[in-house]
């Protein structure tokens, strides 16, 4: 009884430990950001080929629609990438596609997910990839989004959805507070028997 009480005792003190770190650990990357200001040039007559930000006379800026992790970075100036060239984002061409300045915010593509361009519905193009503050790294899509087909009246955002992993040592404590069960109940059955 003595050992099942004091296993008890240091599971309660162990996840409260726990509790205590999480709490001290940095909020993930959640939301979604809206980049708006400038034009782009798209290249292309089903699917882009090149994506050229024209950035000259017009600055891009966090805007209004922006949450979680980047509604406090409304207004800020926002570096575009020179160009986009959807058959060498996989390897890395033209990144960070944007970084906010002063923020530490930036995406890096890793992938192309859609790629259309439409004489009526306009121009669209998902990107798949990851944002980084710095210090943490968020997966996450990149969106340009266009009304007409020429890249005019574009529109450019990011989301991402965080999931919070469970963390290998919470897994590690229940199985052994787990572990510990098992042995106490297999002692008390013993102790009945004999």
């Amino acid at each position: 009884m003595k050992l099942f009480q004091s296993l008890k005792t240091a599971a309660i003190a162990a996840g409260m430990g726990i509790a205590m770190l999480s709490v001290a650990a940095a909020a993930p990357i959640s939301g979604s950001v809206e980049i708006g200001g400038g034009t782009i040039s798209v290249i292309g007559t089903t699917e882009a080929t090149s994506i050229t930000f024209n950035q000259a006379g017009s600055l891009y800026t966090v805007v209004p629609g922006s949450t979680g992790s980047f509604a406090a970075l409304i207004g800020s100036t926002v570096t575009m990438t020179s160009a986009i060239d959807p058959a060498d984002v996989a390897a890395g061409a033209n990144n960070p596609i944007w970084a906010i300045d002063g923020s530490g915010f930036s995406f890096t593509a890793t992938g192309v997910i859609s790629n259309i361009i439409d004489a009526v519905q306009g121009f669209s193009m998902r990107l798949s990839g990851f944002v980084t503050d710095g210090v943490d790294t968020q997966k996450g899509q990149f969106f340009i989004t266009s009304q007409n087909s020429d890249g005019s009246g574009a529109r450019v955002s990011f989301s991402s959805t965080t999931t919070v992993p469970i963390p290998a040592s919470v897994l590690l404590l229940g199985s052994g507070v787990i572990g510990m069960g098992a042995f106490a109940r297999r002692r008390k059955k013993a102790h009945k028997v004999s």
